[in-house]
């Protein structure tokens, strides 16, 4: 009931004030994170439920972006992608809890899930693991990757700070011939790009920001493949990002 009257209570407060209690939301959740490793940020937000499930829950959950029409419309741009390149091997790098992974394990011969959360790891390989599909845990800013013709990353880095994205960046690029990065970004007025913030469960859309990979600090040679939109002023863009030497089409 608490949580019912203080949606009510948002829906009536002016846009302004609406945004400023959303940033405000945002700094204090992401303080309880700053301390922690990634992998202990990361386990603990699927431990406590944060992104939907609840603490009780048997299963994973990777959060409403792992689901329902933004997903479906993800995984029918994906599905072009892959074609077009008849890409045999994927790794889906950020798989969370293979809401997503399992269709686009469909499209493909192999697919490889990366997480850095042990539990999701654990939990993927009893339920979903076979002869072509399997899961590997590691640390996207320095662990091994294993080998795929093409990389995803979709709505990972958005909950890295700056210099984690950098790492993982080189890491990604470095190992893979092709990347497709997908991110949940503000576009609408006073937008600006790549604000700096601790990892944890929120992202950069609650100070009017997103992870811009062709913006400094990252500068990219990204080329821009499409925008799905959320609301008015939020969207999953997704860019390419080709090897060294491979040119972008």
């Amino acid at each position: 009931m608490y949580r019912k009257i203080k949606s009510a209570l948002r829906r009536l407060m002016p846009a302004p004030v609406n945004d400023l209690y959303s940033a405000f939301r945002a700094r204090q959740i992401q303080g309880r994170y700053k301390s922690l490793s990634c992998a202990d940020a990361f386990d603990r937000i699927y431990a406590t439920g944060f992104w939907g499930g609840g603490a009780s829950a048997s299963t994973p959950h990777s959060g409403f972006g792992s689901r329902g029409r933004w997903a479906s419309e993800y995984c029918t741009l994906l599905e072009g992608l892959l074609r077009s390149f008849r890409t045999a091997t994927v790794a889906d790098l950020g798989c969370g809890d293979f809401s997503v992974g399992e269709v686009i394990a469909g499209m493909v011969a192999d697919y490889v899930g990366v997480d850095i959360a042990e539990s999701v790891i654990a939990h993927n390989v009893r339920a979903y693991a076979s002869d072509r599909v399997r899961f590997v845990r590691a640390d996207l800013t320095h662990d091994p990757l294993p080998p795929a013709d093409v990389a995803l990353v979709r709505q990972v880095l958005q909950h890295l700070s700056n210099a984690e994205i950098q790492a993982a960046l080189r890491n990604i690029v470095s190992t893979y011939p092709i990347v497709y990065v997908s991110d949940e970004v503000y576009t609408g007025p006073k937008c600006v790009p790549n604000l700096d913030m601790p990892h944890g469960p929120s992202t950069r859309v609650h100070f009017r920001s997103g992870v811009f990979i062709d913006r400094p600090p990252f500068n990219l040679p990204a080329k821009f493949v499409s925008d799905i939109y959320w609301g008015l002023t939020v969207v999953l863009r997704t860019w390419e990002v080709c090897a060294p030497g491979r040119e972008l089409k």
